[in-house]
């Protein structure tokens, strides 16, 4: 939980660097300086960092309604203005491009990004305690149509994202995109409106995992070392301000370092993504559902013994072979008597 939270906040730091300088007219990658890690420090310090303060995310509905609207128009935005016709034209047609790009060396780079775009299991527990009637059916319905939309939006920006530029598509794609137009730059404006408002829920959930870790879950307890009492804390924060600052100065370290957005996707999607998306379901469903699971297995494969006895019983007898016998039962159980 903690890797697919703590990946995606250095991520949404790194898209704060590159869309918000550009729109401020500071040139993008080295050319831009130092410009560019100031400017991403003092929003997110005085945006980011304030929300992510809240205590649950019940308090982030309005914001996250706002990032959600973003989301939809920039995704609008890739698929009405990226130079699809003139892209798959050059490169000799949509067959053609079909037959040449529909897998390469960065196909598991796309499925790492992937898992970690959908891999919402991490918050699932927290997002449903902020729900104010807690429903089975109210749940199910805010998954079902949760997950339904931002699959329908990572198809559609995702195909004609890549539609548009091919091998040259950036881990940014609006980086693609000219930088002085009006409409790039409004895009650009939507992104990190989005990237402002999801990063306090990614950092709940890193603020929980840590918490449940080190103080059994006791979010709004306040520490003072000296005395060893809870009354008092670091620089005057309780313990909730103090792990969303220290994670804010984890995150932002090697958001300030590093500048291609891809492979922190990827390998937060391949190590984190990957676990809790693919690996930890088919451990819980064992974990719950244990026996039934292994009395399954207990009769699949005493059913396969007895085929494939007989079929070795039924070519044995067709070869003349004599069938030796077996000296014990191995389905048979020890006694616990004396």
């Amino acid at each position: 939980m903690f890797i697919v939270a703590y990946g995606p906040m250095i991520a949404y730091l790194l898209i704060v660097k590159d869309t918000v300088p550009t729109i401020l007219g500071v040139a993008h990658g080295s050319q831009g300086g130092i410009e560019r890690e100031l400017i991403m420090l003092g929003t997110s310090l005085f945006i980011m960092l304030p929300l992510a303060m809240q205590r649950d995310m019940a308090s982030l509905s309005f914001s996250s309604l706002l990032s959600v609207t973003a989301d939809v128009i920039l995704v609008g935005f890739v698929a009405g203005f990226a130079p699809i016709s003139e892209t798959v034209s050059e490169a000799g047609g949509l067959g053609e491009v079909l037959k040449n790009e529909w897998i390469n060396s960065t196909l598991f780079i796309g499925l790492g990004i992937l898992s970690t775009a959908m891999a919402c299991q991490h918050s699932a527990f927290i997002v449903s305690g902020s729900l104010e009637n807690k429903t089975q059916r109210r749940w199910s319905r805010v998954t079902g149509l949760s997950i339904s939309l931002a699959a329908i939006l990572c198809a559609i920006l995702g195909t004609c994202g890549y539609l548009g530029f091919l091998e040259n598509t950036e881990g940014d794609v609006l980086n693609n995109f000219p930088p002085g137009t009006v409409e790039a730059n409004g895009a650009r404006a939507l992104l990190a409106i989005t990237m402002f408002f999801t990063y306090p829920m990614e950092s709940f959930v890193a603020r929980h995992v840590c918490v449940a870790i080190f103080h059994n879950g006791d979010l709004d307890g306040t520490d003072c070392p000296g005395e060893g009492e809870e009354r008092g804390g670091y620089l005057c924060m309780n313990r909730r301000q103090t792990w969303t600052v220290g994670l804010y100065i984890l995150a932002l370290i090697p958001a300030l370092i590093v500048d291609d957005l891809g492979p922190v996707l990827s390998i937060t999607g391949s190590v984190g993504g990957s676990c809790i998306a693919y690996i930890a379901p088919g451990l819980v469903y064992l974990g719950v559902n244990g026996d039934d699971f292994l009395s399954k297995v207990n009769d699949w494969l005493q059913n396969y013994n007895i085929k494939k006895g007989n079929r070795a019983s039924q070519d044995g007898g067709a070869d003349g072979d004599v069938e030796l016998p077996v000296a014990g039962d191995a389905a048979q159980g020890m006694s616990t008597g004396n």
